[in-house]
């Protein structure tokens, strides 16, 4: 029981991290700005401020090829997981 349980579960816990990493991407514009610490948040509110769209434009087609590949690795861990979700 504990077996079959687990796995089922487990799959809304690896769809959950990867959500979950998405919005840390998002997060990290206002929490580094807040405290001042140096890093992509930073840079992207300096580009913002300054109105440099190139730096913009780079570091948000950067996140976004991060959160979908995060993604995507997370539907291929959840077929090996639970064969339910593989297409023949």
């Amino acid at each position: 029981m504990r077996v079959h349980a687990f796995r089922a579960s487990l799959v809304t816990i690896v769809t959950l991290i990867a959500a979950t990493i998405a919005q840390v991407i998002a997060g990290l514009i206002i929490v580094e700005t807040v405290f001042q610490i140096p890093g992509i948040g930073s840079v992207v509110y300096e580009a913002i401020r300054t109105k440099d769209h190139n730096v913009i434009v780079g570091v948000l087609v950067m996140a976004v090829f991060f959160v979908i590949m995060i993604n995507f690795a997370a539907d291929i861990f959840c077929g090996i997981i639970d064969p339910r979700f593989r297409e023949d």
